[in-house]
């Protein structure tokens, strides 16, 4: 960020902004991940609701089940998955799936492809044994993600420098699409595979997600300001992911793990050491009593 940023004040530089946005061409910068989250969620549980109220559900979804295990225990899952996703991906600007944060119209291409893999994620529920299967693959899915997004690379470097083409359009969305399969499948296997046993640190951060990919980027937008000075890069990667790590758990731990705001965003609350404690001591105390 410029250092002449630093002069201005944030408040007024994000009220300048949002006042030059037009409905619906709003940013919703980050969080436009749990825009798109709600409205596929929301048609999911109504096409849902459909098909369970004016078919054959039971035997529908034993079909289906069946058939998703058979296509995801398959080795060829990858080029399935690939293909499917490949002329969705022919369709958008830059032939791969950029953040549609700058609208609050659904981006089409995103709604598709986002929708499937949240269906994917629904079925894995229903079909928890698959997981084992991608456990056993990580490191072949993950090593020929990375052969696949470097072709991809290539074939959009060549685009922006040489221009459009038929061939190459469709050889960067099929890139763009086998990394995407490959990386996704990959990458759940290697959590299952390596992160399977239980880690209380592991859970503590997992419970903490949510808050810190709520609040991360105001922070770090104004410790950029903070340090737009600097000369080193080095010092100011090394502050702005600290201190923002360091504000993001401890207001965390301090504003959200044991209040109401924690159990709306994780579903749950914790108690207090300090309250559990009075918790077993009162139920001693009535025990004694009675």
């Amino acid at each position: 960020m410029p250092s002449d940023a630093a002069n201005i004040d944030l408040t007024r530089m994000a009220i300048d902004q949002f006042l030059l946005e037009t409905w619906p061409n709003i940013d919703m910068v980050h969080l436009w991940f749990l825009y798109y989250l709600a409205s596929i969620s929301a048609i999911f549980v109504t096409f849902r609701w459909l098909i369970m109220k004016f078919t054959l559900a039971d035997f529908l979804q034993l079909k289906m089940k069946w058939g998703f295990y058979k296509l995801l225990s398959s080795n060829l899952v990858p080029l399935y998955i690939a293909l499917i996703l490949s002329p969705v991906l022919a369709l958008t600007p830059r032939y791969y799936l950029d953040s549609p944060h700058s609208s609050f119209l659904l981006d089409p291409a995103a709604l598709l492809i986002y929708g499937f893999f949240f269906c994917v994620g629904w079925w894995l529920q229903k079909c928890s044994d698959l997981l084992d299967i991608f456990a056993g693959r990580w490191k072949i899915l993950i090593s020929l993600s990375v052969i696949a997004s470097s072709l991809a690379f290539f074939c959009e470097l060549k685009l922006y420098s040489d221009g459009g083409g038929g061939q190459l359009m469709w050889m960067a969305s099929i890139a763009n699409a086998f990394t995407l399969s490959l990386a996704v499948l990959g990458w759940i296997g290697f959590f299952v595979s390596v992160f399977n046993n239980p880690s209380p640190i592991a859970r503590y951060l997992a419970d903490s997600s949510y808050w810190v990919y709520l609040i991360h980027l105001p922070i770090i937008i104004a410790l950029q300001v903070l340090v737009s000075d600097w000369s080193s890069v080095g010092a100011k990667l090394l502050f702005i992911n600290v201190v923002t790590f360091a504000i993001s758990m401890f207001s965390y731990q301090s504003l959200v793990r044991y209040t109401w705001i924690g159990r709306w965003l994780n579903g749950q609350r914790y108690i207090r050491f300090t309250e559990l404690g009075d918790r077993i001591s009162k139920t001693k105390v009535c025990r004694h009593v009675n």
